[in-house]
């Protein structure tokens, strides 16, 4: 799965990287993984389908009526919101299913259209303070490997977001990952509520800060 190999490939630079790797080494590895990903078309490990979701980010016009066409609905949905958005039910893309799979892998097309690029910068500023506070909770774990813990399901967070974000905005091919806690799919919602709930154990039990007095989990 595509999408899953990404994700895969960014947490582990970002984990090598908060471990305490050099540039260098991750920038061989970034290096190594570029090859590699290069090998698999040239071998046509790739699937069809999944070469064409890619050529179709980079011209989606080009096939408009099947591999371009999430697309190209999906950016005039994001238009069609301008700034402040159509209001809530009453996008005419979201509404008329213009748009595929709106509910799951587009569901960022109905926040911009009915809810607008405000709407849109709401929810990116919700994920921002949510990824902040893990990140805060990893520098006040007690060891490395919940300090790490706490990066990963950040870093997890970040690249769904970025992706699924990135898809409808046309900077990112089409992959088929989730908006974090917005899209529907159990599956998903459960990895990600355990992750934050994990994270959340990491701070019950944080160091105290200077002049605190240490903390014991109930």
């Amino acid at each position: 799965d595509l999408g899953t190999m990404l994700v895969f490939g960014f947490l582990g630079l970002v984990m090598l990287y908060a471990a305490g790797a050099s540039w260098r080494q991750i920038a061989s590895l970034t290096l190594i993984t570029v090859f590699a990903t290069a090998a698999l078309f040239q071998f046509e490990v790739i699937q069809n389908y999944q070469i064409e979701r890619i050529t179709a980010f980079l011209d989606p016009e080009a096939d408009a009526a099947a591999a371009g066409y999430n697309v190209l609905q999906s950016r005039i949905a994001i238009g069609a919101g301008g700034m402040f958005g159509t209001g809530l039910f009453e996008g005419t893309q979201t509404n008329l299913t213009f748009v595929p799979e709106q509910s799951t892998d587009f569901i960022f097309t109905a926040v911009g259209e009915q809810l607008g690029f405000v709407g849109g910068a709401l929810v990116l500023v919700l994920f921002a303070v949510v990824v902040w506070r893990l990140l805060m909770t990893a520098a006040l774990a007690q060891d490395d490997f919940q300090r790490l813990v706490a990066v990963g399901v950040a870093a997890v967070i970040v690249f769904h977001v970025f992706v699924n974000v990135g898809m409808t905005l046309q900077i990112m091919p089409v992959t088929g990952l989730p908006l974090p806690f917005v899209s529907h799919g159990g599956t998903a919602m459960i990895a990600m509520a355990a992750g934050l709930g994990i994270v959340h154990g990491i701070y019950m039990r944080r160091s105290p800060m200077p002049g605190q007095a240490r903390r014991r989990p109930d």
